[in-house]
């Protein structure tokens, strides 16, 4: 199909599905918004409590499976990417979401950003199949066939996200442009940690969203997990519905139409009101209100750098002339000139440029790479060589890299300059700590709820988070 005809397509999809809610909008919104207007603050204050907390969970699991595929960025940029990213969605394709990550991970190669942001959407998929799944069998008239196919595709879906298969998966889309492979997948235990917590942001989100619907009519807490599954089958209609620019018009299409049928039109128009404010509320939360009070000034970080300066070092670095054979025809080259006594770093037009470790605009000489850079099982071999040794390592997947150390940059005491940024990452981070530390107190003490900020803490909270006891690396 011709690109313009799709779009006109597209078009015509999408100005069918607004102009059907807004004829529908136009009879039940004065009573949906009369119904909203009546519902009491603290009410209100515990919704937004709610989802506040369902989208630093998320933020919280994004950040984890991002780091463990080697990415990494400050918590405002990376903060700044993800709710940004809820708005650039609204760019026709989803563009804005892995655009809005690049720039936030502008250091680290473009299709790995890409990967990383398609195994998100995989385990929120696999999450809200499982609520699904629950959701039907706590329904004792749906049946047990309604609750074993969500079942089943959610476990489908986390065994191709293990490892084993994402990394051949990976490989072989990345050995179709001739690139070398990442090197950094997170681990199956850790993609199953990042679908519970998806899981446990839809029970927030979709909580918040009935007691919105509660505070407009009797609905019985039985239906809980209905509202729950609801809300994150409307999530994955307007995911799917590639006409739609990120599914604008589908989900609260897709919410007022299986939420009518319980608790009336009127409610069901309003809590879906409510759901479409949150991304630009938090946005300008974020933006306005957080991002201000979380970014350390310069006094503060040349404070921190004086007092820790004796335990920020420069890791020991190394150089390295790096080519990669991947395929078996790479591999047999690679095996030929090795034997032959042929320079394989003389040769990158038959092998493979390792471009996510070389010097830009280099073929084959690699930028000074900390032991941290490198793959664990590289990493062991390529730092036990002197210099002018070669060696060659097998990658899982069968390929196998070639290094030469060519310098070594013995390890030191690190600069202002080369520690700012970790040093400003965890004064962000202690900041984002106490800034949301008095979110949570201020709630408790105006409104008559009860609110554990523990849970705040307890997602927030970076890893690495905090000046360690002993000696860091910085500057890596």
């Amino acid at each position: 199909m011709k690109r313009g005809l799709s779009r006109a397509i597209d078009a015509a999809l999408f100005a069918g599905v607004a102009c059907g809610l807004a004829l529908y909008g136009r009879r039940y919104v004065p009573g949906a918004l009369d119904a909203l207007s009546r519902l009491p603050a603290w009410r209100m204050a515990v919704c937004c409590l709610l989802t506040l907390s369902g989208y630093i969970l998320r933020f919280s699991m994004w950040h984890s499976m991002a780091r463990s595929f080697g990415l990494r960025a400050s918590p405002t940029s990376g903060a700044r990417a993800f709710f940004v990213s809820f708005l650039g969605r609204y760019v026709p394709g989803n563009v804005g979401l892995v655009l809005a990550r690049m720039r936030a991970y502008g250091s680290h190669p473009s299709g790995v950003v890409a990967l990383a942001t398609a195994a998100e959407y995989a385990a929120l998929a696999a999450s809200a199949l499982f609520l699904v799944s629950f959701e039907a069998g706590v329904r004792a008239s749906a049946g047990v066939q309604s609750a074993v196919w969500p079942l089943g595709a959610t476990i489908l879906i986390l065994a191709l996200l293990h490892p084993f298969v994402l990394r051949r998966a990976s490989g072989a889309a990345w050995r179709m442009f001739r690139k070398s492979p990442p090197s950094d997948f997170p681990s199956w235990g850790r993609m199953a940690s990042c679908t519970a917590g998806y899981a446990l942001n839809g029970v927030l989100n979709g909580t918040a969203l009935f007691m919105v619907i509660r505070g407009m009519t009797d609905l019985p807490g039985s239906l809980l997990p209905l509202v729950i599954s609801r809300y994150y089958i409307a999530g994955l209609a307007g995911g799917v519905a590639a006409f739609a620019p990120a599914g604008l018009g589908i989900r609260e299409g897709v919410l007022v139409a299986s939420l009518a049928g319980i608790c009336g039109a009127e409610p069901a128009l309003a809590a879906a009101l409510v759901a479409a404010a949150e991304e630009p509320v938090l946005q300008a939360w974020f933006e306005s209100v957080l991002k201000p009070r979380i970014v350390p000034a310069e006094e503060e970080v040349v404070r921190a750098w004086e007092a820790n300066r004796a335990m920020l070092i420069v890791p020991e670095k190394r150089r390295f002339e790096a080519v990669a054979a991947v395929g078996t025809e790479q591999v047999a080259a690679l095996a030929s000139m090795l034997s032959s006594g042929a320079d394989p770093a003389g040769h990158v037009g038959l092998l493979s440029p390792v471009t996510a470790l070389l010097e830009p605009g280099d073929s084959s000489l690699t930028r000074l790479l900390a032991r941290t850079d490198l793959p664990e099982e590289v990493a062991g071999v390529a730092f036990s060589l002197e210099p002018g040794e070669a060696a060659e390592c097998t990658l899982q997947g069968g390929s196998i890299l070639w290094l030469r150390l060519v310098e070594v940059a013995p390890a030191r005491e690190a600069g202002l300059e080369e520690t700012r940024r970790r040093l400003t990452e965890m004064l962000e981070q202690s900041a984002m700590d106490s800034v949301l530390g008095a979110l949570v107190e201020s709630l408790r003490v105006v409104y008559p709820c009860e609110v554990d900020s523990e849970f705040f803490y307890r997602f927030v909270r970076s890893p690495s988070g905090g000046m360690p006891a002993g000696s860091a690396q910085a500057g890596g």
